[in-house]
């Protein structure tokens, strides 16, 4: 799983920011998406906490299940966004 993170993270984030790219990395083959800090408005879905999305993929190899998520990271968008490069790095070292 590849986890996205609001700008300031760990320090409090500013909630509101627009995310697009959702339905985009729905339609990817064994990609699903894992909602944490959001919150649906009129909008769509936004920012509302620190550890906004979980982008997980599924694969035979471990490591084409990363490359995977990572390719459903790649269409989602928000103001500020990080993404934590290393969680599923240091499983592929094993």
């Amino acid at each position: 799983m590849v986890f996205l993170l609001a700008v300031a993270f760990p320090a409090p984030p500013w909630p509101g920011d627009v995310i697009t790219g959702l339905d985009d990395v729905t339609a990817l083959p064994d990609t699903i998406v894992f909602h944490a800090g959001t919150r649906r408005n009129e909008s769509g879905y936004v920012t509302a906490g620190g550890r906004v999305l979980g982008v997980c993929a599924r694969a035979a190899k471990l490591g084409d299940a990363i490359a995977r998520a990572y390719a459903g990271v790649e269409r989602v968008e928000f103001a500020g966004m990080q993404v934590r490069r290393d969680v599923g790095a240091r499983a592929v070292g094993r």
